[in-house]
């Protein structure tokens, strides 16, 4: 996919023409340093904020492989794992600076009443539209919850990054004949008033070692249940699916629709709230 930017004489003379003038370089995340590299001054000081582990894609895509072993890579990074994976690929580390996804809180928050009780069938995600994020994954997921229980909905937000990939996800849907249940709704400013919206009661979230990001954090403040669905490759010294952690993740994605479906059933989405 990138080939067509690399390739192209009209993006490397812009991205020569931009880098010239820049003395630092903030790079988001370690796979698109192929997109700069040979165009960064020697003299300019790169930083790249590591966002995924590399157990998020194959094995035969290295994350770290356009990093020089000679040089060394300043980091900004969320937990200590993603630094062991950098070394692992030969990534000579200078500067890092650990910042956990956490946010501070200094404002009111209307948040969804744990008394309260739904009828609602419906399930959303919030997640941008591409191949790094597999999207075909929760949509297995729903089809069998969808054999549990033909009311269920699915609600996708998110802007598409990846028309390619998008289209793959609108054949899978029309493959599983589920057109009438799974529905793309574009970009969500606000994730909370969305939920509302939709009658949304509870959030599938695509994680990386149980770690949720900033807009799963603004969901569980609204007090919306959520429930992990993993797609790193799981490390051997944790359970493939744990029901009792909080919040609850699954690799197994019928393990994921029976636990979701078991939760709604039996009323036990307040569970998943804190008051």
């Amino acid at each position: 996919r990138y080939n067509r930017y690399l390739q192209n004489n009209g993006y490397k003379k812009k991205m020569t023409k931009l880098f010239d003038k820049q003395d630092i370089v903030i790079l988001i995340d370690a796979p698109q340093l192929i997109l700069i590299k040979d165009y960064i001054k020697p003299t300019s000081y790169l930083e790249t904020h590591l966002m995924c582990h590399q157990s998020q894609f194959k094995n035969s895509l290295k994350i770290y492989k356009d990093f020089d072993p000679l040089q060394k890579y300043n980091f900004v990074y969320i937990d200590d794992l993603q630094l062991i994976e950098a070394k692992e690929q030969n990534v000579t580390i200078g500067n890092v600076f650990k910042l956990p996804l956490s946010i501070e809180l200094n404002e009111e928050i209307k948040i969804i009443d744990k008394s309260e009780v739904s009828t609602s069938f419906n399930i959303g995600v919030f997640t941008r539209i591409s191949f790094n994020k597999p999207i075909n994954n929760i949509i297995k997921a729903f089809k069998e919850l969808s054999y549990l229980n033909p009311k269920y909905k699915l609600y996708i937000f998110g802007f598409i990054q990846d028309e390619a990939y998008f289209l793959k996800l609108q054949n899978l849907i029309k493959k599983y004949d589920l057109e009438d249940k799974i529905f793309f709704e574009g970009h969500s400013s606000d994730m909370y008033k969305s939920c509302i919206k939709y009658n949304i009661i509870l959030v599938w979230v695509i994680s990386i070692y149980d770690f949720i990001g900033y807009a799963a954090l603004e969901i569980c403040l609204k007090n919306v249940p959520i429930v992990l669905s993993n797609i790193d490759d799981n490390e051997k010294n944790k359970p493939i699916d744990n029901e009792s952690s909080i919040p609850p993740y699954f690799y197994n994605t019928n393990k994921l629709a029976v636990y979701t479906n078991y939760l709604i059933e039996n009323n036990l989405l307040n569970e998943l709230r804190t008051k």
